[in-house]
């Protein structure tokens, strides 16, 4: 109930099960920033009520003091609100300057240009590369209530073009290694728009 209290099913839209896969394979990717255990992949996560989500995983807010991770690498699909998408990537940039290892977040976010969140991921001193867009005509996510939903209408299309930034300390992987899990992460998104042409279809 208290999921389906917050304000539309989109904002808890998800990376498509094949993307997952991609991240864990090329970026080992093993925990979400932004889950719940309705439409998390990996056994650890962060999620918005800890109080109920606990038993299933979840480690409570990404903004709680208690996340404060040295090294691993996450993916972080917040809800597309710009101040908190803001708050998220000025809390990761502090992370990464503590870090203590290797740590990585791939960041998943609207093509909004326009809102600080953007520059402040944009500017970032652990960008390893530039944002990679992708179009929204050209990829989707599991919607918000893929539980709620008959198999077919689990797909969801973009409702917007789509940035992923890969923020990191100590990274190792190479850029030519980088581009081809960015190649790899666009594929299996694009198996993800179901049968709609677009959001306005859905």
């Amino acid at each position: 109930a208290r999921y389906e209290a917050l304000a539309g099913h989109g904002y808890q839209a998800a990376l498509c099960g094949d993307g997952f896969d991609v991240l864990l394979e090329k970026l080992n990717c093993q925990a979400e920033c932004f889950a719940s255990p309705l439409n998390c992949r990996y056994s650890g996560f962060c999620s918005a009520f800890l109080d109920v989500d606990a038993p299933f995983g979840s480690w409570g807010s990404f903004f709680d003091k208690a996340f404060e991770p040295k090294h691993g690498s996450f993916e972080a699909n917040p809800p597309f609100v710009p101040k908190l998408m803001l708050a998220m990537a000025q809390k990761m940039e502090r992370l990464l300057d503590c870090s203590e290892g290797s740590l990585t977040f791939v960041v998943i976010v609207p093509a909004w240009k326009q809102v600080p969140a953007w520059r402040e991921l944009a500017n970032s001193k652990h960008l390893q590369a530039p944002a990679e867009i992708i179009a929204a005509s050209s990829h989707g996510f599991c919607d918000g209530a893929q539980h709620q939903r008959r198999p077919q209408e689990r797909f969801r299309p973009s409702s917007f073009d789509t940035a992923i930034f890969v923020l990191a300390s100590k990274f190792e992987m190479s850029a030519q290694a980088l581009q081809a899990a960015f190649a790899g992460l666009k594929i299996a998104m694009a198996s993800a728009k179901g049968a709609c042409q677009s959001i306005q279809d859905y």
